[in-house]
């Protein structure tokens, strides 16, 4: 069991009644690791452009601030009041790009935001800034639902394809938050590339032989991993199944009452720079439950006046 715990936690609210699951799981991580905990919140200020059409434009940027501000003392109260050493500030500037850089420049070990803001025009369960966060900010985060976490049951999903970098991060981020074998398991999906197509154009036995041999080939994969890793914190909670993962990790999720997902969002030696995976993107929107991006050891941020190394 890995028994370091986090020291500063990073939240984003808006304020309002739909992130508040996300204040209930950061007030419940601060808890049991005894953490540091700053609330933020994020405004664009007025242009040039709004400033000279309209007089009042900086007047209304400062009460927006002090609405933020507000809002955010209001939601520290508990903090406060349980014990927990807690401040809040009001960023400036595009939401993804201030979070990132205060969470580098804060040191800080966790960033905890909810899914989608309720003005959020993106389509589908993940907004426009939960995504961001997911491609550039080096620090893990912990995307909530309406659903608040408390002692995360935590499925790590693992790609034997994936440079090691990815996976060990996925590992180390994993037991991190499971803080123990008995709420923690690991999933490895596999897949027989074109098998449609060559199921249509094979013979049922040859069909079944190669399979067969596909999944001996894939099993071989997994256990050369499992064997080259120290995976104790595991227990016997590996499982290695067949299909998309876009499929069995929510039925995963679903069946073993997994409330925590971890995935790495990025690759150092993709061809093309890969900074939201297919995988990832595939998934996430048929997830039951909260999800907690890593980036892999190694991994650079390119958040503008800050630089990190993921480790």
């Amino acid at each position: 069991m890995i028994e370091k715990k986090y020291s500063r936690i990073l939240v984003v609210s808006d304020g309002m009644k739909s992130s508040e699951p996300t204040h209930e799981t950061a007030f419940n991580l601060a808890k049991t690791h005894n953490a540091q905990v700053m609330l933020v919140d994020s405004v664009k200020p007025p242009s040039a452009l709004s400033q000279w059409l309209s007089a009042n434009a900086s007047d209304v940027f400062e009460m927006v601030i002090a609405d933020k501000q507000d809002r955010l003392e209001k939601v520290a109260e508990r903090f406060r009041e349980s014990g927990v050493d807690v401040t809040t500030k009001v960023l400036f500037g595009t939401s993804s790009e201030v979070i990132s850089r205060e969470a580098i420049d804060w040191e800080a070990d966790l960033v905890v935001r909810y899914l989608k803001g309720i003005r959020s025009k993106f389509p589908g369960l993940f907004g426009s800034t939960a995504r961001a966060l997911m491609r550039y900010c080096p620090v893990p985060v912990l995307l909530v639902g309406d659903t608040p976490i408390d002692q995360p049951n935590v499925l790590a999903c693992i790609d034997t394809e994936h440079d090691d970098s990815e996976n060990q991060a996925i590992l180390n981020a994993s037991a991190f938050l499971a803080q123990g074998e008995q709420q923690l398991r690991g999933l490895y999906c596999w897949e027989m590339y074109g098998a449609d197509m060559l199921k249509k154009r094979m013979t049922e036995s040859a069909f079944k032989e190669a399979l067969e041999t596909a999944e001996s080939t894939y099993r071989d994969s997994f256990d050369r991993f499992t064997n080259s890793h120290d995976l104790s914190e595991f227990g016997n909670g590996l499982n290695m199944e067949k299909g998309q993962p876009s499929e069995v990790i929510p039925q995963f999720c679903n069946h073993h009452s997994i409330n925590v997902v971890v995935m790495c969002s990025a690759s150092l030696n993709h061809p093309i720079g890969r900074l939201f995976g297919s995988t990832v993107e595939s998934v996430i929107e048929e997830l039951p439950c909260a999800l907690l991006v890593v980036k892999p050891i190694g991994f650079e941020s390119k958040i503008e006046g800050s630089k990190v190394i993921s480790s």
